[in-house]
């Protein structure tokens, strides 16, 4: 049976009444205004691995609905201060049960990152083994091994983390509220922070 934690349930439906139910209306300078840019490093290298993140930002912000996210990895440098966005790879769930107990997702995540570059005698799990060591791939959809997450289906997606909408523009934490439309993409993005309740936000620094 999953054990329920009302105050992370509490915390998403916050972030879901603030951002608004989909549809949103936005006018284009709203969309504008919540759009991650592209980093000078994917225009420089001409690097097409994030298209449909940059691309389907708008159908994410308009229609898209907001679930927890999880880190699995992340580029270095998100975990210090700095200006460049850069990647990380995350779990999340469409399963409304995880609203409550998002450490499905943060157990899984940490139990994936722990077979990293290792050989496993599981196929499935082996698979993500060697993703992770090739940090330079990057899948949008991957379902996780159902061993790893009490039967409940869970997403592996790679996303741009945009340093704006993160609270103290840094990873702080392994887990927030992001914003997915399934029916349109399968990219993902973090929900600006602007929208996540104020407690969760507030405590974003202060470690797990």
């Amino acid at each position: 049976m999953v054990e329920v934690d009302n105050q992370f349930e509490r915390i998403i439906e916050v972030c879901r009444h603030s951002f608004g139910r989909p549809p949103r209306e936005m006018s284009m300078f709203d969309i504008w205004w919540r759009k991650m840019p592209k980093p000078s490093w994917v225009k420089s290298s001409n690097d097409q691995r994030f298209s449909e993140i940059f691309d389907n930002q708008a159908a994410l912000l308009k229609r898209g609905n907001i679930v927890w996210g999880a880190v699995v990895q992340a580029n270095k440098h998100l975990f210090v201060s700095g200006r460049t966005d850069c990647p990380a790879a995350i779990l999340y769930s469409l399963d409304l049960s995880v609203d409550g107990n998002p450490s499905i997702l943060k157990n899984a995540a940490s139990s994936l990152f722990s077979v990293k570059g290792k050989k496993v005698d599981d196929e499935e799990i082996q698979i993500f083994a060697d993703k992770l060591e090739d940090e330079m791939v990057t899948d949008l959809k991957l379902v996780v091994p159902k061993s790893l997450t009490g039967g409940i289906e869970c997403l592996y997606t790679c996303i741009m983390v945009h340093r704006k909408h993160l609270p103290d523009r840094k990873l702080s934490r392994g887990l927030f509220p992001i914003l997915v439309n399934p029916m349109e993409t399968e990219a993902t993005m973090i929900l600006p922070s602007m929208y996540w309740s104020k407690p969760f936000a507030m405590a974003w620094g202060k470690g797990k």
